[in-house]
């Protein structure tokens, strides 16, 4: 994993967002925990991971927005090196985001 340091943040809004979606995930995963301990029925257990998921591919979906929005402004860059690094980057993402 690369660290860059000297890129912008994430849009507060965002941000919010994401942070109270991977807390509700969260509080779900250690639900399923639960659920498995008591044998409860697979399909209550399948419901619970659909929600988990489907609340981190939206914050996924929001951090690469909110990247697109504070760092895209490298493809207008004069230096190719730094495009071509950040269109490889959004392409990379893109295509782990569509995995399922």
């Amino acid at each position: 994993m690369v660290v860059h340091n000297n890129q912008s943040t994430m849009l507060e809004t965002y941000k919010q967002t994401v942070k109270l979606n991977v807390k509700k995930a969260s509080s779900i995963l250690a639900k399923i925990t639960t659920m498995l301990d008591e044998d409860r029925y697979c399909a209550d257990v399948a419901q619970q991971c659909n929600a988990v998921i489907g609340l981190l591919r939206k914050a996924n979906e929001m951090i690469l927005e909110s990247h697109l929005i504070t760092c895209g402004k490298k493809i207008n860059s004069s230096d190719e090196a730094e495009r071509m690094k950040f269109i490889k980057e959004i392409v990379q993402l893109s295509a782990m985001s569509a995995r399922k």
